[in-house]
């Protein structure tokens, strides 16, 4: 159900359909989209449990082989970091200034704005950061981590809305990665829902 998760990890949870549900008798897309339909199944958070772990384990297999794509991935990461906490700093110093707060939000409900990537900071960056923030109303920040790494992305919500990112170069290791917190999320919530409920 490609509705309650993103495309790529539709094509995960497809392709370990079969081989979960003749190991566990339960259809995993089934027990993503409700999980409390099987809350009454004997040992069921355990067997949760050991889905995700195969699950897991079965990504983290595949992102094994891709040591050129992780290498390049762990150098671009490392420079988004260094560009982050620049723009980081300078955001914070922007924002004190126009008295406009930063929030670390879950989610924004987002209409029409502009996207701004960046790779590093330089002064032409904060002098467009400091005219976006006395621009806005409040600045979220949905900075993205990986390996200890920070990816920024802030959106800055004010009359017209704007989204600042890092930008991180394409790459297949990183997308894998995401995909496989997006399903482990899932499964960590399913797995909250039927705690106490389950036999």
């Amino acid at each position: 159900m490609a509705d309650l998760w993103s495309d790529s990890a539709d094509v995960i949870i497809r392709s370990m359909e079969e081989g979960i549900k003749s190991k566990y008798g339960i259809p995993l897309s089934e027990f993503l989209e409700n999980p409390l339909q099987f809350a009454d199944k004997e040992g069921i958070y355990d067997t949760a449990s050991k889905i995700k772990e195969e699950i897991g384990d079965a990504i983290d297999a595949v992102l094994g082989r891709m040591a050129d794509e992780k290498r390049k991935l762990d150098e671009d990461a490392a420079l988004c970091d260094t560009a982050t906490n620049q723009i980081l700093q300078s955001i914070t110093v922007h924002s004190e200034q126009e008295k406009v707060p930063i929030v670390k939000a879950d989610m924004i409900s987002r209409e029409e704005e502009e996207t701004i990537y960046v790779s590093s900071m330089g002064p032409a960056i904060d002098a467009m950061v400091g005219k976006l923030c006395r621009k806005s109303n409040f600045i979220a920040d949905f900075t993205a981590m990986y390996n200890g790494r920070k990816i920024g992305e802030w959106f800055f919500g004010g009359d017209k809305n704007y989204v600042l990112k890092v930008n991180l170069k394409p790459n297949a290791a990183f997308n894998l990665y995401n995909t496989r917190e997006e399903i482990m999320g899932i499964l960590d919530n399913d797995m909250e829902m039927i705690r106490g409920v389950g036999k």
